[in-house]
């Protein structure tokens, strides 16, 4: 691969390759001593004062080598299992690792939940993926659910457990009891999630290299 080099880009050029409709994955061509090269945005940073961008570093791409970069994730329709049953959706990748060609990188890969029922789920094989494109998971990957809340039978048992506070070790089993309760729950609603846009780091300049 050749060594990366440092080359100087206009900050105004990098936020409109982060607003265009592909975000960073927009294939750019750099120019540099009368040469010119296709390109991805690979990362980025930005003062954290005012919020400009300082850093930016691509790496050469080329119309006939594939790649893997992380596209949106975006769900249509509504779920059965939400509207009717009173379920919970859990949406594992908000992102998905795409495998294919520069020139074939779609916007968002779309989901349809419609006919998801509650404790049902979408997996990587039912996706309707554009030609020449592919996801970089086991076809058997769930990447959304649809759950059922807490049970009857849960709030009975964490009543037990309130019951036991005050006998001895009851409130050591408390404490375990609701710390994983809590735990699960921020699984299923605050679940972080992977971003469209390239990872930021931290030092000024700007970089082109080659995968």
């Amino acid at each position: 691969s050749e060594k990366g080099r440092a080359i100087s880009v206009e900050p105004k050029d990098i936020r409109a390759i982060l607003h265009s409709p592909l975000g960073g994955n927009t294939v750019v061509t750099l120019t540099v001593d009368g040469h010119s090269q296709l390109a991805l945005l690979k990362s980025f940073d930005h003062d954290p004062m005012t919020r400009g961008v300082v850093h930016a570093d691509f790496y050469s791409v080329a119309l006939d080598r594939q790649i893997t970069v992380q596209v949106p994730f975006v769900l249509t329709g509504e779920s059965k299992g939400i509207a009717n049953e009173g379920g919970i959706l859990r949406q594992i990748y908000r992102s998905l690792p795409v495998v294919t060609t520069p020139d074939k990188i779609p916007a968002k890969i779309e989901g349809d939940i419609s006919n998801l029922g509650l404790g049902e789920s979408l997996h990587v094989r039912e996706l309707i993926l554009p030609e020449g494109v592919s996801i970089k998971l086991d076809a058997s990957q769930t990447i959304v659910s649809i759950v059922a809340p807490a049970s009857a039978q849960g709030r009975e048992q964490a009543h037990l457990i309130r019951a036991d506070v005050g006998r001895g070790a009851g409130h050591a089993v408390l404490s375990t009891e609701l710390g994983a309760l809590r735990f699960e729950h921020d699984l299923e609603i605050d679940e972080p999630a992977a971003e469209s846009l390239p990872r930021q780091r931290g030092s000024p300049g700007s970089r082109v290299g080659s995968t």
